[in-house]
């Protein structure tokens, strides 16, 4: 009778093993660490066509299942971009978190904001990455942002 048991713990135990590795391994990769500090100031990133896009959450600190504002400020060359549609993907990396997009309205000359809530993870993960696209005169730009939430 006892070595029957075995015959079933010991596979499942590997099987545990193995999946707590590839969830440290995930957790514990480059591009899962936060690559700015949105708590204390906003996030900038650069494309290849001198875009500069430039993120910031309100208000801070920025928390979990709590109203925020997303505040996206677009220019290129200097020069702010007017009349761009822009809208924001937010993901866990490495998780599947469901569909949460933010779009943002122009409020001024190259300043875009919306509203929405960053979903609170159950495994207590932090996290999280933020897709900026833009579109503007039929072309699209896009930065990714991984940052943390409290």
């Amino acid at each position: 009778m006892r070595d029957s048991r075995w015959k079933y713990l010991v596979p499942m135990v590997m099987a545990f093993g193995i999946m707590s590795i590839a969830v440290l391994t995930t957790a514990a990769s480059p591009e899962n660490r936060p690559a700015c500090d949105i708590q204390q100031a906003p996030c900038v990133a650069h494309t290849v066509d001198n875009t500069r896009i430039e993120l910031d959450i309100l208000p801070r600190p920025i928390r979990a299942m709590t109203d925020l504002t997303f505040v996206v400020s677009l220019s290129k060359n200097g020069k702010p971009i007017a009349d761009a549609l822009i809208q924001i993907d937010l993901t866990m990396p490495g998780m599947s978190m469901g569909k949460n997009q933010v779009r943002l309205k122009m409020v001024s000359n190259g300043r875009y904001e919306g509203q929405g809530i960053i979903t609170r993870c159950m495994s207590g993960r932090k996290n999280w990455k933020a897709d900026v696209v833009a579109n503007h005169a039929g072309k699209a730009v896009e930065a990714d942002f991984i940052f943390e939430v409290k």
